[in-house]
C-alpha cells in the first residue's frame, strides 16, 4: 500500500535505513547532514519515479492459487487419459488391409448367388486382410448367411473337418483373423443378436485373404469382421426371414 508523501515518514525510513547500514556494513556513525541529504534523495525519488504496482489482496492471491491448482489437475488428468489411450492402442493394435485383390469375371454358371451372395466384379479391387479386430469379452461383428451344404454357396467342404453341414445345424465360419490358423476349429462360440443368444460351432474359415477364384466360388474376399452363419443360427436368433443376410451382433468364446 502506497503512503502519502511527508517528512516524518521519510525521516523515519531514512533513519532506520542508515542504522541498518551501520550494522550491516560497519559504517562510521552518521551525522544529521547525512540524514538530511539521504531524506531529500528519497523524497525526490518518490515524486519522480512511477508508483509501485499495488499488492494483491489475500483473497485474490488465494483465488489465483486455486485456479492454478485446477489447471494443474486438468493437465495431469489429460496427460493420464492420453497415456491410457496410447497404451490401449498399443495393446489392442489395429487391423489394416494388407493389400488389394482385383476381381475378375466368373465363368458362366460358376458363381453361386444363393443367400444373396455377391459375385466378383471384373476390374473391381477388393481389400484383403490377414487380421481381424481384437477379440474382447463381447466382440462386435457382422453376421452373414451361408450354406455349408454340398452345392451350397459356401463352396467346398468345411476346412476344420472336411465335411459338409446341414443348414439346420448351427455352424459358422469366422474371418481369417478370428479363425486364427484353425485354433478355433470345432470349438463353440456364443452369438448375441436380436435380443437373443445362440451357441454355434466353428467349422470353417471365411477367407479374408483370397477370393474371386474357383476355390472361393468366385466370391470376393471375406471382410475381417464376419461371422458367416448357417440358417439354423438365424432361426435361433429369431430374425425374420426377410431380414436374413446381415446383422450387427456380438460374440464370445463359449
Amino acid at each position: 500500500m502506497r503512503q502519502n508523501g511527508g517528512i516524518k515518514p521519510i525521516t523515519q525510513l531514512c533513519l532506520s535505513s542508515l542504522m541498518a547500514a551501520e550494522l550491516e556494513f560497519r559504517l562510521p556513525p552518521f551525522s544529521f547532514g547525512d540524514l538530511f541529504a539521504f531524506s531529500s534523495l528519497l523524497l525526490l525519488g518518490r515524486f519522480l519515479l512511477p508508483p509501485p504496482p499495488p499488492l494483491l489482496s489475500h483473497l485474490h492471491l488465494i483465488g489465483i492459487l486455486k485456479l492454478q491448482r485446477r489447471r494443474h489437475r486438468r493437465q495431469t488428468r489429460r496427460r493420464k487419459i492420453m497415456s491410457c489411450g496410447l497404451t490401449t492402442a498399443k495393446r489392442l493394435g489395429t487391423c489394416k488391409p494388407s493389400g488389394k485383390l482385383k476381381g475378375k469375371k466368373p465363368p458362366p454358371g460358376q458363381c453361386n448367388e444363393e443367400d444373396d451372395s455377391e459375385c466378383c466384379k471384373p476390374g473391381k479391387y477388393y481389400p484383403i486382410f490377414r487380421c481381424s479386430p481384437p477379440v474382447s469379452p463381447r466382440t462386435k461383428a457382422t453376421l452373414t448367411l451361408n450354406s455349408f451344404e454340398k452345392n451350397g454357396d459356401g463352396g467346398g467342404p468345411s476346412e476344420c473337418d472336411g465335411k459338409y453341414h446341414s443348414d439346420n445345424t448351427p455352424v459358422v465360419a469366422l474371418s481369417t483373423g478370428w479363425f486364427n490358423h484353425r485354433k478355433r476349429c470345432l470349438k463353440n462360440i456364443v452369438i448375441y443378436g436380436n435380443g437373443r443368444r445362440v451357441k454355434a460351432k466353428v467349422v470353417d474359415e471365411c477367407d479374408s485373404t483370397e477370393g474371386c477364384d474357383a476355390d472361393h466360388d468366385f466370391q470376393p474376399p471375406c471382410a475381417n469382421n464376419i461371422v458367416d452363419a448357417s440358417k439354423a443360427v438365424w432361426k435361433a436368433l429369431g430374425v425374420p426371414k426377410n431380414d436374413w443376410g446381415s446383422l450387427d451382433i456380438e460374440w464370445t468364446d463359449a
